[in-house]
């Protein structure tokens, strides 16, 4: 997840408040942290959800076929990845 997806997550957060009327308070991420890795990306997302106030569960992916079942499951291609009200957050939401 780069700087376009964060962002997109927040634009997604602040659409999820307005067409919800309550707050989401608590964002599921789901990030890559192997033997001698860890992913940057889920580290950005992983800080960015913290500074704005999330409540985070954080879902450590920490085998290649944790990774891979995971992505399969959720129908992505990569992680890190963020749900937040049970709604995928991804970059192609720009709205």
């Amino acid at each position: 997840m780069g700087k376009s997806a964060l962002v997109a997550a927040l634009r997604h957060d602040q659409k999820v408040r307005t067409d919800m009327r309550r707050p989401a308070t608590t964002a599921h991420l789901h990030r890559m942290v192997m033997p001698g890795h860890t992913c940057p990306y889920g580290l950005k997302a992983l800080d960015l959800l913290k500074r704005k106030g999330f409540k985070v569960e954080d879902h450590l992916l920490t085998t290649r076929a944790d990774t891979d079942a995971f992505k399969a499951r959720e129908g992505v291609l990569t992680t890190p990845q963020v749900f937040i009200d049970v709604s995928a957050v991804s970059a192609n939401e720009t709205d």
